[in-house]
């Protein structure tokens, strides 16, 4: 295998020598989509290996471009990183700590491309054994999102938020870390003891910023990864190539409370967490969004969008979202659901209209047994004459 990959180093240096910048962008890898361990949830996925340790299951979707991945994971109390390298699959088995909060990330690299795909981190929890410290459970930033560009609100300010793991208790405090550094610089005094999992601050325009949560029980304390991100004043000047009404001024919509996609009205400015190909988030000084500031694209030509879910066994769900062509196609696609596990069964298709004005979908399905897993899923495939442009936005899926 490796032979190949130098031999197949040296060709496409040598094409990229005689290619443009464009072509060498698109050997750079994607990043995977993390499955599980799942973000926030206890972990009890393999065997003892002892009284105080476990194994733990670590899997993620395949990315394109890649080579290996590089497995990183952070022991949220102690720091302590774990980084396994050059994994060639894409699931590892790695012995943890019981009853300890981690995160954990994936790297996408290349034999072929200095650049490396970065998935989300998602923090976890390892059962099996009540933890040594009873250190709270690191909560999960929920806005600013990683990697976003948020819109200040009158003001200058922005609403930082956090969701909390339901084994914190009660009288849980927080700190907000929040500098132009590392998220990890001395936090303002008004940003200590905070009850409320909300906070709006003013900050500067077209700055990078970075952020996390600290979590104190009174004697115990832990943090949340750090999350990064950049403001932008409204653009309120740009007009919308779209006929729809709705104007590019328009407020940041809120997601749904329970909605298990995430980023679904993508007011976040970044296509994270969805995955796929030759799709983009786009504002409103380019198309205009259904709703908000924000939408996302599925490029001319072949391209797909999609985003691994949880769902329950059995249990009934509803499935929202609009979409509309640039121009009239000359055919239709299909959104599907598949089982992320096992034989990757589809288990929903609903075919998506010809409009090129917006269209409100609303799907009902019942998730078939033994599918716990699975991948929301958007794919144009390449056909002559190519499929134009798709525009989706307001992603929900709710249990019924």
């Amino acid at each position: 295998m490796k032979i190949n990959r130098y031999l197949s180093l040296i060709i496409v240096c040598f094409l990229i020598s005689n290619c443009s910048s464009d072509e060498t962008t698109a050997l750079i890898p994607e990043k995977a989509l993390l499955i599980s361990p799942a973000e926030n949830y206890p972990c009890l996925t393999g065997d003892s290996v002892s009284e105080s340790e476990i194994e733990v299951i670590f899997r993620w979707s395949p990315s394109r471009n890649t080579d290996y991945y590089n497995l990183r994971i952070t022991n949220l109390i102690s720091n302590e990183v774990i980084n396994i390298t050059n994994i060639e699959n894409t699931g590892a088995t790695v012995v943890l700590e019981k009853g300890k909060p981690y995160s954990w990330s994936v790297s996408s690299k290349s034999d072929l491309v200095n650049d490396v795909g970065t998935s989300d981190v998602n923090n976890f929890y390892v059962g099996g054994f009540e933890s040594v410290t009873n250190a709270p459970v690191p909560v999960s930033l929920t806005h600013p999102d990683q990697g976003s560009n948020v819109i200040l609100s009158e003001g200058g300010k922005v609403s930082f938020s956090w969701s909390e793991n339901s084994q914190n208790n009660n009288s849980m405090k927080y700190t907000l870390y929040l500098d132009k550094i590392d998220g990890k610089q001395t936090p303002s005094s008004e940003h200590t003891d905070l009850t409320a999992k909300t906070i709006d601050v003013t900050l500067e325009n077209g700055t990078t910023y970075f952020w996390r949560i600290k979590s104190f029980d009174g004697t115990n304390s832990s943090f949340s990864a750090v999350n990064t991100f950049k403001t932008n004043s409204t653009d309120s000047g740009s007009e919308s190539n779209s006929t729809s009404g709705t104007n590019s001024s328009q407020e940041q919509v809120k997601e749904v409370s329970g909605n298990l996609i995430k980023n679904g009205t993508f007011e976040t400015g970044s296509i994270s967490p969805w995955g796929g190909f030759k799709n983009a988030v786009l504002s409103s000084s380019i198309q205009q969004p259904n709703t908000g500031q924000y939408l996302a694209r599925i490029e001319p030509g072949d391209g797909s969008l999609y985003q691994i879910i949880y769902l329950q066994p059995g249990e009934v769900y509803q499935l929202k979202f609009s979409a509309k062509w640039k121009d009239t196609p000359d055919r239709r696609i299909s959104v599907k659901l598949k089982n992320e596990e096992g034989n990757k069964a589809v288990f929903l298709e609903y075919e998506i209209f010809e409009s090129t004005d917006w269209v409100d979908y609303d799907i009902e399905f019942t998730v078939p047994d033994g599918v716990n897993v699975a991948r929301l899923l958007f794919y144009k495939s390449q056909t002559n004459p190519i499929l134009p442009s798709l525009f989706l936005d307001d992603f929900v899926i709710k249990k019924k």
